[in-house]
């Protein structure tokens, strides 16, 4: 039977402060890598491709980069770097073609994200975050047949159609929905680390340049585009999940049949070099890197959406009577407005026609939670121009009509809820609880103005229409208390 590559790397984050000042220490003392690994040697086993150094090339030659650009603290080299035209290769490295699968959690990717940022910081020029946007932009269309969700997954149909489907990885022409899902995560890890640069309050004009760039027409337009894609990547991920045992939901059954067939009764992983038989379902063995891939991605882009919300709201305010409450930009304005539009976008959106309810469920139940993480901060304190914002686009209206359809959908014969419908039902009552928090919306440390020429939130109001949904909502639980019981005999699912 056909050998399998179950080695596969655990996402790291790759842009956190301590890493990248680990990584800075440890440079001066570290020499260049020999161009030969043992991850290398690995790849080699499980691909019949020769092995190509090429991470250890892409590896030394931006650590060369940087110590140019960063030796003295002007800007001359940055800018001479980018009117050279030295700025798009440099961007277009976690696309190559022959990039490893686990670049986004490598050290060379924390080394791009590193010098794009030294770049930044001291050319102040925003062509640095616009050449991302060209290269995100392309990959989202290669990605364009997930913005048609169908009842069966793209990532299956595309392993099982391939050549060789017991390695996903092996090439990228075989499955190249699933290498562009993987080149997209360390685009979104890039600009995850620049936008961190503008969240500093010591850092003002680049959060200026960070704003003005993500405000402009280009930037709105990537933000609705990667939430079209987070909605679908959400509904990729719950076919994923459900498809596989212990689920074993009847979806892509034709694609799984031909996937066992294609591996065999009896699999052999190849891990480390060492050969073992696996005891677990054939076709789970191949629909997890799958599931890993897509899983990487959905919590990328929900971390990359909560940096931005904390870009545009601005740092919190240690006082709370503060008397000079900065009034919010037009582009801050607008970028909260697009986030808020698909907030509400993924609450009203349903799954197609003929689709598991339990596969529906999990899918908007994946916007309730990126609700309760843009609206607030780390510490649950929420953010006005959020909630002004979501409350412009008739979010709370979105809620309440996701949550009618959830009890729609859930119905069966005997009265019960199906399998996951208490879990929908809980991330919907904890996310209206933080709605309806008097205290927190009242003394938030992220308030604004109370009233202006251009904007004005009243968080009174805001809280009394909390209040309606929230007890007419209460009001029918209590109605279908005996049904929501239910709960109980799926609470271990």
């Amino acid at each position: 039977s056909s050998g399998i590559n179950a080695e596969y790397g655990e996402k790291g984050d790759g842009s956190d402060e301590d890493d990248e000042v680990m990584l800075r220490r440890t440079r001066a003392e570290e020499t260049p890598l020999p161009p030969s690994s043992t991850d290398s040697a690995e790849a080699s086993i499980s691909y019949s491709k020769e092995a190509v150094p090429l991470m250890e090339y892409v590896y030394n030659v931006v650590r060369f980069i940087d110590a140019i650009l960063s030796n003295n603290a002007t800007d001359d080299h940055c800018k001479e770097f980018i009117s050279q035209g030295g700025l798009e290769p440099l961007v277009r490295l976690p696309s190559l073609p022959n990039i490893t699968v686990q670049f986004a959690s490598s050290r060379a990717c924390m080394d791009v994200a590193i010098t794009l940022k030294d770049i930044l910081t001291l050319s102040q020029d925003g062509k640095v975050i616009e050449q991302c946007f060209e290269q995100i932009n392309k990959l989202i269309w290669e990605l364009h047949p997930f913005f048609l969700p169908t009842g069966e997954s793209y990532l299956v149909n595309e392993l099982a159609t391939s050549a060789t489907p017991s390695q996903p990885y092996a090439d990228a022409n075989d499955t190249p929905l699933l290498h562009t899902i993987m080149a997209l995560e360390s685009y979104i890890t890039l600009l995850m680390s620049l936008c961190k640069v503008g969240q500093r309050n010591f850092q003002a004009d680049m959060r200026s340049v960070c704003i003005a760039k993500w405000g402009s027409d280009k930037g709105l337009d990537l933000i609705d585009k990667l939430s079209q894609l987070f909605t679908a990547i959400v509904w990729e991920n719950s076919l994923l999940v459900l498809v596989a045992p212990p689920f074993n939901l009847t979806q892509n059954r034709v694609d799984l049949d031909r996937l066992m067939d294609a591996i065999g009764p009896n699999p052999v992983i190849k891990f480390k070099g060492k050969e073992k038989r696996d005891k677990s379902p054939p076709h789970l063995l191949l629909i997890k890197p799958l599931r890993q891939a897509v899983d990487r991605l959905h919590k990328h882009l929900l971390a990359f959406l909560f940096i931005l919300c904390k870009l545009s709201c601005g740092q919190m305010r240690v006082r709370r009577n503060v008397g000079n409450k900065p009034v919010p930009t037009q582009h801050q304005m607008d970028i909260a407005k697009h986030i808020t539009y698909f907030l509400k976008h993924g609450l009203s959106w349903r799954p197609p026609v003929n689709t598991h309810p339990r596969v529906g469920l999990a899918a908007v139940m994946g916007h309730i939670g990126l609700a309760g993480k843009i609206l607030h901060s780390e510490s649950r304190q929420p953010y006005h121009l959020m909630l002004h914002e979501f409350d412009k686009v008739e979010g709370l209206e979105s809620m309440v009509a996701a949550y009618d359809w959830a009890l729609k959908v859930s119905k069966q014969e005997n009265d019960d809820l199906v399998a996951g419908a208490g879990q929908f039902i809980t991330a919907w009552l904890t996310l209206i609880e933080k709605l309806i928090d008097v205290k927190s919306i009242t003394e938030s440390t992220h308030s604004l103005p109370a009233s202006t020429n251009s904007f004005a939130f009243e968080p009174i109001r805001f809280l009394a229409k909390s209040h309606k949904f929230a007890f007419e909502v209460i009001g029918q639980l209590w109605e279908d208390l005996f049904r929501y019981s239910g709960m109980k005999s799926v609470k271990n699912e």
